[in-house]
């Protein structure tokens, strides 16, 4: 049902009604569901976007070796460390941005 909502298959689609269909089919735990409440968190469809949230469906999907969960978990922590270390970079360069507020 979840993939029906948000794809707009034969209705209009509602993201909040698909997220709540892909988290019903997570409390079951269905495999596939945690991967699709990860993705939804990870972009904010139908939920306020979360990466802390979307990793940990991410990681419950991956457990059961769902390839597509351990992809966007890699990636989500890919960028993350990613932006870390260009911040980091920054601070040490002396480019670091400081608040006057």
């Amino acid at each position: 049902m979840g993939l029906i909502y948000s794809r707009g298959d034969s209705v209009i689609p509602q993201a909040e009604v698909a997220f709540e269909c892909f988290m019903s089919a997570a409390r079951s735990g269905v495999v596939e569901a945690f991967f699709h409440v990860g993705l939804c968190f990870e972009q904010g469809i139908g939920v306020d976007r979360s990466l802390i949230e979307a990793l940990d469906f991410y990681y419950r999907a991956a457990g059961h070796a769902h390839a597509e969960a351990m992809h966007n978990m890699g990636f989500v922590l890919l960028n993350r460390a990613r932006r870390f270390s260009e911040a980091q970079s920054d601070s040490y360069s002396g480019n670091a941005k400081l608040s006057t507020s």
